[in-house]
């Protein structure tokens, strides 16, 4: 467990725990550590995998075939985020610091398209790297957990980091904000906007309604007192450009308005999506568009 060594009163602490020690969060009156948050690192290597754990999902897309992902299994990581966990696509452990308890490490976008040599990221590849990337960064900021993005993430820094000599391999991320990440850039300021001004999405509940693995679908909602949000997300290499049907008796019948798409042409994507359509949800049953590599997010209206 990492930690600081000074702390303030009324600090928030959080342990870089891997341990998955539920003591860790427990109260020091009731026998625990008394941290108020730790590390959840099966959510991390399941849904990233550069560490080659199984199941994963984004370094099985990485490969580039059509075979399901285990959706089912990260869904159940999914659901058991909370405020007391923090979830991230990439941590500073495992960008490419030299070996990883013996599995290879890597940047993120080159995980994304299973490279290790950023030479090899042109911009055809890129595309597609980036769509899993924003595919990823969504799943962990609208999840239940206290979301934590890695520098040079944002802005797709491939070059590996090490933590003992990171000066000599340090990317320039201002050019990289204003060049070849730029679009990335867009959307994690996009992603984080969409956090701060929907309560739902800042709020302990969620729900997973559906997921399918060998569609590559997963589907949650996100509520509070007078907020509610529901995202459906794909790893799929194509879209569902005529509608994908989630059945779930949880649904309300109820108007929801499309609010984000990562597929969004501002951020690189196609554009594929709903238009910020209104669609409605009946019977327990709701369909909407969903982007190749990505996610929609609707507002109960």
């Amino acid at each position: 467990v990492r930690t600081m060594q000074l702390v303030k009163p009324g600090a928030f602490l959080i342990a870089e725990d891997h341990s998955g020690w539920e003591a860790v969060t427990r109260p020091t009156a009731s026998g625990g550590i008394g941290f108020n948050a730790t590390w959840f690192n099966d959510f991390y290597h399941h849904l990233i995998g550069d560490t080659q754990r199984s199941p994963n999902l984004l370094a099985s897309a990485g490969y580039g075939g059509d075979w399901g992902l285990d959706m089912s299994f990260f869904g159940g990581l999914l659901q058991a985020t909370s405020p007391s966990k923090v979830v991230s696509p990439e941590t500073h452990d495992e960008c490419g610091n030299s070996e990883s308890h013996g599995k290879r490490s890597a940047r993120t976008i080159l995980v994304a398209v299973n490279k290790s040599d950023p030479a090899e990221l042109d911009a055809a590849l890129r595309c597609w790297a980036e769509a899993r990337c924003r595919t990823v960064a969504g799943l962990t900021f609208l999840s239940a957990g206290i979301p934590m993005f890695f520098m040079g993430e944002c802005v797709g820094a491939a070059t590996p980091y090490q933590h003992d000599n990171w000066l000599a391999h340090r990317e320039d991320l201002w050019g990289l904000r204003h060049g070849s990440g730029a679009n990335l850039f867009r959307f994690y300021n996009a992603i984080l906007s969409l956090r701060r001004r929907f309560p739902a999405l800042r709020e302990t509940n969620l729900e997973v309604l559906h997921t399918h693995n060998d569609n590559r679908v997963i589907a949650f909602k996100r509520w509070g007192t007078n907020s509610e949000a529901l995202a459906l997300a794909s790893l799929n290499n194509s879209p569902f450009a005529c509608g994908y049907t989630i059945a779930n008796d949880h649904l309300p019948d109820a108007q929801w308005r499309e609010v984000f798409n990562s597929d969004a042409t501002e951020y690189g994507g196609h554009g594929t999506g709903n238009c910020g359509a209104t669609l409605p949800s009946r019977w327990g049953r709701f369909s909407a568009v969903i982007p190749a590599n990505g996610f929609v997010v609707f507002e109960r209206l």
